[in-house]
């Protein structure tokens, strides 16, 4: 039992990107070394790097219940393979200053400006779940600089009806509050990071029944 619920608790812990918590983490998944960059418009961008630190470098774009914790998950294999996670946190993620963009292609100047700090002229990008839908944009925005794009399980565009339709309501229901209500939006993600924390069997479970059907 101790183990299953360990085991839980691991494929739980990617919500969480407040620093003061990491000690709540299992050994393999705490982050080392969180750091801040000045971004030219003053604002602050949080973000971790994980693998290789001599590899190929890999922009990893984490999902949109997440953190630059989930770079955590693949680091024992980016080190194997010669690769260099770089996994920054979005706007209003962690200590990441919150922003709202124009348009989707907006971030990757941020992006960037992170690169540049980092001394990398070309790289990778890499996105997962909420997050693919920003490692396109990263490639289509800066295709001088990227070389490759993947993603995994990315949200589609959801102006087409049909990828609305297979989407169970729960989740229908939260991504347009998401989008019409921010300030209620943001007070039930606070809540449910809290609950993440503090009951992660019962989250687990929660969001594996409201999953999409493949």
């Amino acid at each position: 039992m101790s183990d299953q619920r360990g085991k839980l608790r691991e494929n739980y812990v990617i919500f969480s990107s407040i620093p003061r918590h990491q000690h709540r983490f299992p050994q393999h998944m705490r982050t080392a070394n969180p750091r801040l960059l000045r971004l030219s418009d003053g604002r602050l961008l949080e973000y971790a790097v994980y693998g290789d630190p001599r590899g190929k470098p890999v922009l990893y774009c984490h999902g949109f219940l997440g953190s630059h914790h989930q770079g955590a998950l693949v680091d024992a294999c980016a080190r194997h393979n010669g690769l260099r996670i770089i996994a920054p946190n979005r706007p209003g993620i962690g200590r990441s200053s919150p922003h709202k963009f124009p348009v989707m292609t907006a971030p990757a100047a941020d992006m960037a400006e992170l690169m540049d700090a980092l001394g990398i002229g070309e790289f990778s990008v890499f996105g997962a779940s909420g997050g693919g839908c920003f490692a396109l944009s990263y490639a289509f925005a800066l295709s001088h600089r990227v070389r490759f794009a993947g993603v995994a399980g990315c949200m589609a565009p959801l102006d087409a009806t049909h990828n609305l339709r297979h989407m169970k309501m729960i989740r229908r229901m939260f991504l347009s509050g998401c989008h019409d209500h921010d300030r209620i939006a943001g007070w039930a993600l606070r809540m449910l990071f809290v609950f993440c924390r503090r009951f992660p069997r019962s989250a687990y479970r929660l969001l594996t029944m409201t999953a999409s059907t493949p």
